[in-house]
């Protein structure tokens, strides 16, 4: 391999590995829509048919277009799946999770319970066949990246283009959104791919000069786009562009045959393509695209316009986890803000001044140099174009499909988005290399941490089982002399405060040995109780906030489980003691409680410490 490619090499392994770290540390359908597109994958693989899209919002995504799905059944195809269905994805869920926006707090956003044995490694059977599928996605991200350090490279020449494509790659293959999609069965990446596969084809056949060939290319990248995903039809757009352009600089006496031979080029092998599917969509559901049906499907659930937009410009950065619940601090949100108008401001008189426009060049110009800063603009509003056109059908797509607007729609625009930042920053390091260097070198690394946070510091901690509890840990906290049934030996407790107030919230540590796996999963209960008053707070959740049902856990292993629970605001003043136990949530009976430290057999709890309740 030559020493220019070992940058660009180095990049894409970077990618591929955090996307593993995210296809592993995302557990399965804990992401938008996994379920409704493994199930679409499942339905080809038990009917060989494609499904038809119903109101049913938990059944099959049938409504997109087949090409991903397809090759993820292909490619999962030998897996053993214990339940043959398509109709219903093969998991317990969790009945304490609830859907909010922009909550810190990381106890019951798992939608499933998880750590079964076919989610643990090695994988098997519907674990298998999503975490196999999601290596597509990442493959897809992947192009996407290449894509776009391709794309970009052009722009500068020399060691100046180089950084600009390594930059503009390195914010799409550190991009926590990005990564997050690469590691789930979504068909959302193809997005990215076709987007930088259309910038790129564009870019050279601005700077070669367009020909048949390379028409019927794009007629067929397009095509192959939309079977992908049919926001990938958005490309038509700068493609359109890129005609009309190729046709207006043509001699005059072939403008016209350039710009209907081009068209034909375009549209034979893209309808041939997608022709059937948008007949068939027209047959099933009265329009071409389906739009009809997702329509219907969505219709009773608006978003209202600020949080709509505050999940789109988040969405940006990278939000995680099923319904995208998961995000980041506030201050986060607002630095990447910063930074991106920081790279954008960069585009501005002022800074290029400073940068690009003091380079040295000839002072009377060529009319070699006049073609090649031509050519630039060219590739510069090449980007813009593309940037324009996804953001108009965004807006579009919101106002009369589906409400709300995800960040990850902007993918088919990435590549161009990332190129025009890449730009941008960069101008503000004027012309020394090592300033222009060091300047794309905090960029990226800006980007990495960002996504290193978001995997280890927000998507793994939401979804992990309670961790293992050392000796040494137990010995420290008060002891506790308790078995739950046979079902769990109570070691002891921690709390972090002894005094809590109207609206706090106290942490509860609890220790404890799992003696069996259950059939049933039990809930468990956490109150502080006042005989006086009676329960002043109570906490349901399955055990490690949700994450680690009955069904699930290890026997023998001790577990350091904790709780926070949040005293009502308008809790009165109280001296209540801590109890805590398991139930059934099927019919609500506590399994019994025995040892020094029970509390009455009826009541079937443990007794912990006191808490007092100062207004």
């Amino acid at each position: 391999m030559r020493k220019s490619n070992l940058l660009p090499a180095a990049l894409l392994l970077a990618h591929v590995g955090l996307g593993l770290l995210f296809n592993t540390g995302t557990p399965i359908f804990e992401a938008p829509d996994e379920d409704g597109h493994y199930l679409f994958v499942r339905y080809l693989q038990v009917y060989h048919t494609l499904p038809v899209q119903d109101l049913d919002i938990n059944g099959p995504r049938a409504h997109h277009p087949p090409l991903y799905h397809l090759l993820g059944a292909l490619f999962s195809a030998w897996v053993p799946v214990r339940d043959p269905g398509a109709r219903r994805i093969d998991m317990q869920p969790n009945p304490k999770a609830y859907f909010r926006y922009d909550d810190p707090e990381r106890d019951n956003k798992a939608m499933w319970v998880h750590y079964g044995p076919e989610e643990r490694w090695p994988y098997s059977g519907q674990a298998l066949v999503v975490h196999l599928v999601r290596l597509l996605s990442l493959a897809f991200s992947t192009v996407g990246v290449l894509c776009t350090y391709l794309a970009a490279r052009p722009l500068r020449p020399g060691a100046e283009g180089e950084r600009l494509g390594l930059l503009a790659a390195a914010l799409v293959a550190f991009h926590p959104m990005v990564l997050f999609m690469s590691g789930v069965l979504q068909n959302n990446t193809t997005m990215l791919a076709a987007g930088g596969a259309v910038v790129y084809a564009l870019s050279r056949g601005l700077r070669r000069g367009f020909t048949g060939r390379t028409w019927v290319g794009m007629g067929v990248l397009l095509g192959l786009g939309v079977l992908l995903q049919l926001s990938s039809l958005v490309l038509a757009a700068p493609i359109g562009l890129a005609l009309l352009y190729a046709a207006a600089t043509a001699k005059p006496a072939q403008r016209w045959r350039t710009l209907f031979g081009g068209g034909l080029a375009i549209a034979l092998p893209m309808l041939a393509l997608t022709g059937w599917w948008f007949l068939r969509n027209r047959a099933l559901y009265g329009d071409w695209t389906g739009n009809n049906v997702v329509a219907q499907m969505w219709c009773c659930d608006p978003i209202q316009p600020w949080p709509a937009l505050r999940l789109f410009l988040t969405g940006l950065l990278g939000r995680f986890g099923q319904g995208l619940m998961i995000t980041y601090p506030n201050p986060v949100y607002y630095a990447a803000g910063v930074v991106g108008l920081a790279a954008l401001a960069g585009w501005l008189p002022a800074p290029v001044l400073l940068g690009w426009a003091w380079r040295k060049r000839p002072p009377t110009p060529t009319p070699a140099t006049r073609r090649a800063l031509t050519t630039e603009a060219r590739l510069w509003l090449l980007h813009v174009s593309v940037i324009a056109s996804v953001c108009g059908a965004l807006v579009f797509y919101a106002v009369t499909v589906a409400p709300g607007l995800p960040g990850r729609y902007l993918f088919p625009a990435f590549p161009s988005v990332a190129v025009v930042v890449a730009g941008g920053w960069l101008a503000w390091f004027g012309n020394s290399a090592r300033a222009r260097t060091l300047g794309a070198l905090a960029l990226a690394g800006l980007m990495l941490a960002a996504a290193l946070y978001g995997l280890y510091g927000l998507l793994l901690p939401t979804y992990a089982p309670p961790r293992t509890a050392s000796a040494g840990e137990i010995s420290r906290a008060t002891p506790l002399d308790a078995n739950i049934g046979d079902t769990a030996q109570v070691l002891g407790y921690a709390l972090d405060t002894a005094t809590a107030h109207p609206g706090g919230i106290v942490q509860v540590t609890i220790y404890w040995r799992p003696l069996s796996r259950t059939d049933v999963p039990y809930t468990v209960f956490l109150q502080l109780y006042d005989p006086a008053q009676g329960v002043i707070a109570q906490l349901d959740s399955y055990p490690g906030q949700g994450n680690y049902a009955t069904t699930v856990w290890d026997v023998g292993h001790p577990l350091a489980d904790v709780y926070r629970l949040k005293i009502p605001a308008d809790a009165p003043a109280a001296t209540g003691r801590l109890v805590f136990g398991l139930y059934n949530g099927a019919d609500g009976l506590r399994l019994p409680v025995t040892g020094a430290d029970a509390g009455p057999a009826e009541l079937a709890w443990v007794q912990l410490g006191t808490i007092v309740v100062a207004p």
